[in-house]
């Protein structure tokens, strides 16, 4: 190693741990970026009238879960990754 200053092998040190820490960021954000996502739940235009006040009820269609839309709905929710980053197991108390 060519030193120069005192400094230098520290220098090129914390240069190299910060170019190593921007390469798996980037792995990172490519990585997620190929993620699946989840399936978009579709709205449909129920409304119900109850006590005469309309109450819309859009996602009515997921109440069956025996029907094949919403068998591949849950599915496509169950294999998608979680929006918010946790994936072990739940905490102590919550399940």
């Amino acid at each position: 190693m060519i030193r120069g200053t005192k400094g230098q092998p520290a220098l090129r040190r914390n240069l190299a741990l910060v170019c190593a820490g921007h390469l798996l960021v980037c792995a990172a954000v490519a990585r997620a970026a190929d993620a699946p996502s989840a399936p978009p739940s579709r709205r449909a235009d129920v409304v119900d009238t109850l006590h005469g006040v309309p109450v819309a009820d859009p996602y009515r269609w997921l109440e069956d879960q025996q029907a094949p839309e919403v068998r591949a709905w849950i599915d496509g929710q169950n294999t998608a990754p979680p929006r918010h980053g946790w994936r072990g197991a739940a905490p102590p108390g919550r399940r």
